[in-house]
């Protein structure tokens, strides 16, 4: 069943099920005509091209919003090559000096309490 010419845009498509011949064999999409070498090609296409989704994914190195992971994805492989390797070492590296730097805080914070008790306790001493 193919919707009708006037449809309107904001109609909700739904993704159509492999043909007959298998999720290997050529198919077509029934929104464009489009013809496409095999299920997940057209799956793509659907998702890009067809499919109504208030969800955006948002580069994490330029802030650039995309309608689908896959747009997203291929801009970050054609912009940003090499970059996420950076970033996923720079996350850790911050990761791990955040939990040191709160480590640090915690033990200074345990060291403070620990003198402040031993000067309370030497005050209360009988001299």
């Amino acid at each position: 069943m193919h919707p009708a010419a006037t449809t309107p845009p904001s109609a909700m498509y739904r993704i159509p099920p492999p043909t007959a011949g298998g999720i290997n064999e050529p198919q077509e999409c029934p929104y464009c005509r489009r013809t496409f070498s095999c299920y997940y090609s057209l799956k793509r296409h659907f998702q890009d091209k067809h499919e109504q989704s208030d969800t955006l994914f948002v580069c994490e190195f330029c802030n650039r919003r995309y309608r689908t992971k896959n747009s997203l994805t291929t801009h970050k492989s054609l912009q940003h090559r090499g970059s996420s390797g950076m970033l996923k070492r720079l996350l850790k590296t911050s990761a791990i000096k955040n939990v040191l730097g709160s480590m640090q805080q915690q033990h200074q914070q345990q060291q403070h309490q620990h003198q402040h008790q031993a000067h309370q306790q030497l005050q209360q001493q009988p001299q």
